[in-house]
C-alpha cells in the first residue's frame, strides 16, 4: 500500500514540475512593447517592418508580421509612432492559425 501511495505522490510531483517548466518555457503572449520606445528599440525586438505608412501629420504606422509561435499561431502587430519616432500605441491582432513550424519541418523530412 505504501508503495502505491509513494508512486502516486511521485507522479503528481512529476506532473507539477512538468507544468511549471512548460509555463516558464512558453513565450509571453503580448509583445514586449511600451509607450515611448524608439524605432530602433522596436526593430531590435520585432525585426524589420513589412510596411511603414504615413497616416496623418506626424503619424507613422509600422506593420510587423512576427514568425508563428510553436503552435502555429500568427499575428499582426501595428505600431503607431509620432513625429519623434516614439511609440504612442500598438495593436496586436491574431491571425488565422497555420501549421506549426516544427510539424511542417517533420512533414518535409518524411516527404509528405
Amino acid at each position: 500500500m505504501r508503495k502505491k501511495v509513494a508512486i502516486g505522490i511521485g507522479l503528481v510531483l512529476l506532473a507539477s514540475v512538468v507544468m511549471v517548466l512548460v509555463v516558464l518555457w512558453l513565450p509571453p503572449t503580448e509583445p514586449p512593447l511600451r509607450v515611448g520606445m524608439t524605432e530602433e528599440e522596436v526593430r531590435a525586438l520585432l525585426g524589420e517592418p513589412e510596411t511603414t505608412l504615413v497616416s496623418g501629420p506626424g503619424i507613422l504606422l509600422s506593420i510587423f508580421f512576427p514568425e508563428p509561435d510553436w503552435l502555429g499561431y500568427n499575428r499582426r502587430i501595428t505600431i503607431v509612432r509620432d513625429v519623434n519616432s516614439q511609440v504612442i500605441y500598438w495593436n496586436d491582432e491574431p491571425l488565422p492559425r497555420t501549421r506549426p513550424p516544427w510539424l511542417d519541418r517533420a512533414m518535409k523530412w518524411v516527404r509528405w
